[in-house]
């Protein structure tokens, strides 16, 4: 924003008539990344702020260890292709893009923005976010009421206010996003020091839960785990200043409490559909 001002008051000394300034809240971001998506390409999404310690923190480690880093990207490629590879098999009921070759090699990208205060509050960062969610959605639906008899809309919405509680308790940086051929694939949040202290042993740490996921065949059930338990990251995350509560809820109600009083086993069919068309 302070850049955003220097701009407008340098042109303003200069007596420019016409003025165009690119808003702090530009989607410009997002239709880059959305350009990706759309181009079934395959990468790490790095988010971040420039004043949030943990990214800074990760910044450092990046540069201090970065034949590491290098190293483990490679390892996250290599491991996932050979795999492919060897099993020969399609999976073509897969949602995250398992099991089809990579269209890219998976590479590393990064976007900030300047104060972690805002890092979903931007225009770019919040559709990017939204993506994600409905990404989730999707699956969550697919998986959970896909082989009930539960009415297509009322599955949908269900599904959408678990995920979307989920990431609303769930949204710090920095944020690691890995992306298969178009296909969101995992997320982590968070960047810490290891048992052993600031060594380049974090960055296996880093890319440990990162290469597992490329290479499960089942990882719709680890999102819809995530989202069942409200699981965090290991720490190592800035969230939100003042986190609010899940829209919809009573002030000072724990969302995530008030969304437990409700039992989303598929024993009890008749009762989400009742409580649903309330």
């Amino acid at each position: 924003m302070r850049k955003l001002l220097n701009v407008i008051s340098a042109t303003a000394l200069v007596g420019t008539s016409t003025l165009v300034v690119v808003s702090c809240s530009s989607n410009k971001k997002f239709n880059e990344f959305k350009g990706w998506i759309d181009n079934k390409e395959s990468f790490i999404l790095y988010m971040g702020a420039d004043d949030c310690p943990h990214c800074k923190d990760f910044d450092n480690a990046k540069k201090d260890y970065s034949d590491k880093f290098n190293s483990k990207m490679n390892e996250l490629n290599t491991s996932y292709e050979q795999k492919v590879i060897r099993q020969g098999i399609s999976y073509p009921d897969s949602m995250t893009a398992y099991g089809e070759k990579l269209n890219n090699k998976v590479d590393f990208r990064e976007f900030k923005t300047e104060e972690v205060q805002n890092k979903f509050n931007e225009k770019w960062s919040k559709n990017i976010l939204d993506w994600m969610i409905e990404e989730v959605t999707q699956i969550y639906k697919t998986k959970v009421f896909g082989n009930t008899e539960t009415k297509e809309k009322i599955a949908y919405n269900e599904s959408k206010k678990k995920v979307k509680t989920y990431f609303n308790n769930n949204n710090g940086v920095p944020m690691f996003i890995v992306i298969r051929n178009g296909k969101l694939v995992t997320w982590e949040v968070g960047f810490g020091k290891s048992e052993q202290g600031w060594t380049e042993k974090i960055i296996d740490e880093l890319f440990e839960p990162l290469i597992t996921a490329m290479n499960n065949s089942d990882q719709e059930t680890v999102f819809i785990d995530k989202v069942n338990k409200g699981q965090s990251t290991g720490g190592g995350e800035t969230p939100d200043p003042d986190p609010g509560t899940d829209p919809g809820t009573e002030p000072g109600t724990d969302s995530r409490k008030q969304l437990y009083q409700f039992n989303y086993s598929l024993d009890n069919l008749e009762l989400i559909n009742n409580y649903s068309n309330k």
